[in-house]
């Protein structure tokens, strides 16, 4: 953006537009890591809370129903073998958990690698949608920037391939030859598959009333708004399933436990 400033001759213009568009993306990317956050916290609080169970406290009442020779059910006797296999394997575990975190971080420094997860995790429902979300705000802001300050439309799109990954940057050249052919831009968006059919028809109102910078941030905006719904959407649903998750593991394996020993104190009376 700063060559594209000082081919335009406004560079005091674009850095204000830059800095105004890059405030609200952080504020945008905040509350996105704000949401994520939480519930990511509460899983990792239940992994944890079931591995406790699993390696301190199920063991004690292994050796409880071996002491009294009575035979558990089959939940039971399901629970005592994964802990049996746990505790006894715990070494390796840690050293497998270790390896596979190193070996996770090593594949996430190729590109290739890194692109097909992420592809992978847009591929869920609710991810995809966010992501979807997301990315069209941050295109239809910067567009709005550039084409406010006077930018082709050519060399706006070489500079906005470069905000999306590698097969972002080979539809967004794909789109480049088609406009630099003569084609328009909302044809040429539309064919990359990156954007909703609802931003495509407002970037084809702009194009059409020769408005489009206006209706881009006018757009963004929109996209925006409906972004941090959407969060506090799935933050509203993610955080009590994630509680409730933890309360059913925790008092399914206590209750379980529990029914086990008051049937070996009826057996043993």
């Amino acid at each position: 953006m700063a060559r594209v400033a000082e081919v335009t001759g406004d560079l005091d213009g674009m850095f204000a537009a830059v800095a105004t568009e890059r405030e609200r993306a952080q504020r945008l990317r905040e509350k996105l890591q704000g949401a994520l956050r939480y519930p990511a916290f509460l899983i990792g609080a239940a992994i944890m809370v079931l591995f406790f169970f699993l390696l301190h406290v199920i063991p004690q009442f292994a050796g409880l129903f071996n002491d009294t020779g009575s035979k558990p059910g089959s939940l039971v006797s399901v629970m005592l073998s994964v802990s049996g296999w746990l505790v006894a394997n715990q070494e390796r575990l840690g050293i497998g958990a270790v390896t596979a975190l190193a070996g996770g971080l090593l594949i996430w420094r190729i590109p290739a690698a890194r692109a097909g997860i992420i592809r992978g995790a847009l591929s869920l429902p609710v991810v995809g949608e966010i992501s979807m979300m997301w990315q069209t705000t941050r295109f239809l802001s910067n567009l709005a920037v550039l084409i406010g300050q006077g930018v082709p439309l050519t060399e706006t799109l070489s500079v906005l391939g470069a905000l999306f990954g590698v097969d972002g940057q080979a539809a967004f050249a794909n789109a480049h030859d088609q406009v630099r052919r003569g084609g328009r831009l909302h044809e040429a968006l539309s064919a990359t598959g990156l954007f909703p059919p609802v931003a495509m028809r407002m970037v084809r109102v702009g194009e059409e009333t020769g408005e489009l910078a206006k209706i881009a941030a006018e757009a963004a905006a929109l996209y925006g708004h409906k972004l941090e719904k959407r969060l506090d959407q799935v933050t509203a649903v993610i955080g009590p399933a994630a509680i409730l998750s933890i309360a059913v593991l925790v008092g399914g394996l206590m209750v379980t436990i529990m029914t086990a020993l008051i049937s070996v104190n009826e057996t043993i009376q």
